[in-house]
C-alpha cells in the first residue's frame, strides 16, 4: 500500500496524463484522506527542518527546547490544516462555478472539480518539501531577511483607497528589496515553478474529469486562481481595515 502511494506520486509528478487515465478514478473521500496524510507528513517534516535550522543557528538543543518544540508542534497543527483545506475547497468551488459558466455543456459534478484540485495540491506539497530543503541550504549560506510587511500598514486616518494604494506601493518596494538577496531569489524561482506546475497539472485534471479541451481547462484554472486571489486580497484588506480601525479607537 505504501509503495503504491509513492508510485502514484511519482506518476502524478512526471506523467500527469497517464496518471489521470490509469490511477485518477479513486473516490473523492479517499483522495482527501490521502491528501491529509501527505499534508501531515509535510507538516512534521517542516517542523523538523525548523528544529534543524534552530540547531544550526543557535547551537545545541536542550531538553526544554525539544519539549517546547513538541508542544508547539501539536498546538499549531489545527489552524494551518484548516487553512490548507479551506483553499482546497475554495478553489474547487470556484473551478466548479467557472466551468459551469464558461463551458455550458459540461456536466461535471462538484466532486469532479474537487478531484483535480486535490490532486494538484499533492504537487503543491511536493514543491513545498523542495522549498524547505532549498531554504535550509540557502539559509546556511546566506542569511535571508524576511520582508517586513507589517511596517506598511497605513494609518487609520487615511481614506480606504489611500490606505490600499499606499500599502501596495510600499509592499512593492519591500518585495524588490527582498528579491535582491541571492538566497531569496533562488527560493522565488522554486516557488514560481511550483505555481506554474500546480496550474498546469490542475488544468490537465479539469480537462480529464470535465471532458473539456485543454484550452478551456486552462482558462477555467486561471480564472479560478484569479478569483481566489481577489477573495484573499479582499479578506486581507478587510482585516487590515478592521485592525487599523480598532487600533485607532480611544483606549485601544
Amino acid at each position: 500500500m505504501k509503495g503504491d502511494f509513492w508510485k502514484r506520486l511519482k506518476l502524478m509528478y512526471f506523467s500527469p496524463t497517464e496518471f489521470f487515465e490509469k490511477k485518477g478514478d479513486k473516490p473523492v473521500l479517499k483522495i482527501l484522506l490521502s491528501l491529509l496524510v501527505f499534508y501531515i507528513i509535510f507538516y512534521l517534516f517542516a517542523n523538523i527542518v525548523q528544529l534543524v535550522y534552530y540547531f544550526i543557528s543557535s547551537g545545541p538543543l536542550t531538553i526544554v527546547d525539544i519539549l517546547a518544540w513538541l508542544y508547539m508542534l501539536v498546538l499549531n497543527f489545527v489552524n494551518p490544516t484548516l487553512i490548507f483545506f479551506f483553499f482546497v475547497f475554495l478553489i474547487s468551488g470556484l473551478v466548479f462555478l467557472v466551468s459551469k459558466l464558461l463551458v455550458k455543456k459540461t456536466k461535471g459534478k462538484f466532486s469532479e472539480s474537487l478531484k483535480p484540485v486535490s490532486y494538484a495540491f499533492f504537487i503543491w506539497l511536493i514543491y513545498s518539501f523542495v522549498t524547505l530543503v532549498v531554504g535550509l541550504i540557502v539559509q546556511s549560506i546566506w542569511v535571508i531577511s524576511a520582508p517586513d510587511f507589517a511596517s506598511v500598514v497605513p494609518s487609520a486616518s487615511a481614506s480606504i483607497l489611500g490606505r490600499f494604494w499606499s500599502g501596495i506601493s510600499q509592499v512593492s518596494i519591500i518585495g524588490l528589496s527582498y528579491l535582491k538577496q541571492p538566497g531569496a531569489l533562488i527560493l522565488s524561482i522554486v516557488e514560481l515553478a511550483q505555481a506554474i506546475h500546480f496550474i498546469v497539472f490542475m488544468s490537465k485534471g479539469i480537462s480529464h474529469y470535465h471532458k473539456i479541451t485543454k484550452g478551456k481547462s486552462i482558462a477555467v484554472s486561471l480564472i479560478s486562481i484569479a478569483l481566489m486571489m481577489v477573495i484573499v486580497l479582499l479578506l486581507i484588506i478587510g482585516y487590515v481595515y478592521v485592525a487599523s480601525s480598532i487600533g485607532s479607537l480611544p483606549g485601544a
